[in-house]
């Protein structure tokens, strides 16, 4: 009898051991997905296409937790990037137009530069291979991803583009999502390199006179939510300041970072979007501008 015992208590060690074995980035607990716990088939193949055209991957497109994951390098290089591995502290590096994207295996956080991404899923490792998250992966680099569920096949679309980055920006959507104050930095990023590099579609709005001030009168009282946000900041900080810091110029847009000052620090920056080719009203110039998108960071 003893004898049994110890043999069923055996038993159910060993298969605990062996259900313990958790992929990088998950722990006890967590819902596992079977793709990279039980290396199960797909159940549907998933295609990917960069700006029209597939991109092949060496393993086959993974459904995890919902998101869509593939090899590191070659998204990454197919985005146009140089890609670097440290194997020492488990990190991807990617660099593109003097930018690097940072992207360590069991984080949930991109870096770019000084921006970060929040991803809801972690980078992980299956069988050796790093798998990341196409969708935020593609965001890092300024890329608009749209996923389509089809009968057959699975469909991630990426566009990426200069043109595409702006529309973003002006539209405030990124495939089938918002666009996140965080994304809105990264794009700034992108498109600011692109204007350093004569790269962006030249500005066709309209310029302010010789001699006048480039100003956005219309900005708050035009925007409740903007004006309540304000303040509730200069409230806070009597001394605060909203100070403007960069700026790109392209096709009818003019794109403005702004930093919000406020009890000797910066605290955070903001992105506006303004049509220089509408007149806010009749008594205005078309170069004041009207606003088209606003991204500030829950405060």
């Amino acid at each position: 009898m003893v004898k049994k015992v110890f043999v069923f208590v055996l038993i159910a060690i060993l298969l605990g051991a062996m259900a313990g074995a958790y992929p990088l980035g998950f722990s006890r607990g967590d819902a596992l997905p079977r793709d990279v716990a039980y290396a199960e088939e797909t159940v549907k193949p998933i295609e990917v296409l960069l700006n029209g055209q597939p991109v092949t991957f060496d393993v086959q497109p993974q459904a995890v937790n919902d998101r869509t994951y593939v090899p590191f390098r070659k998204l990454l290089e197919a985005l146009g990037a140089t890609v670097e591995w440290d194997e020492s502290i488990q990190t991807a590096k990617a660099h593109k137009d003097g930018l690097i994207v940072t992207i360590p295996v069991g984080s949930k956080i991109i870096s770019v530069q000084d921006h970060t991404l929040t991803m809801d899923v972690p980078v992980v490792v299956v069988e050796g291979r790093t798998l990341v998250p196409l969708r935020f992966v593609g965001q890092a680099l300024g890329a608009r991803v749209t996923w389509t569920p089809g009968e057959k096949v699975d469909r991630v679309e990426i566009v990426q583009s200069y043109e595409d980055m702006i529309e973003q920006m002006v539209t405030g959507i990124s495939g089938d999502q918002k666009v996140s104050y965080e994304q809105a930095g990264i794009l700034f990023e992108w498109l600011y390199k692109g204007q350093e590099k004569g790269q962006l579609p030249p500005f066709t709005g309209e310029r302010v006179p010789e001699g006048r001030q480039w100003f956005y009168q219309y900005e708050f009282r035009n925007n409740q939510p903007l004006l309540n946000f304000a303040s509730g900041f200069l409230a806070k900080y009597p001394d605060s300041e909203i100070r403007d810091t960069q700026f790109i110029k392209t096709k009818n847009y003019h794109i403005q970072k702004h930093d919000w000052f406020g009890g000797g620090k910066v605290h955070f920056f903001g992105y506006a979007v303004w049509d220089t080719s509408i007149a806010p009203d009749k008594y205005s110039y078309k170069y004041e501008g009207v606003e088209k998108a606003h991204y500030l960071p829950p405060y």
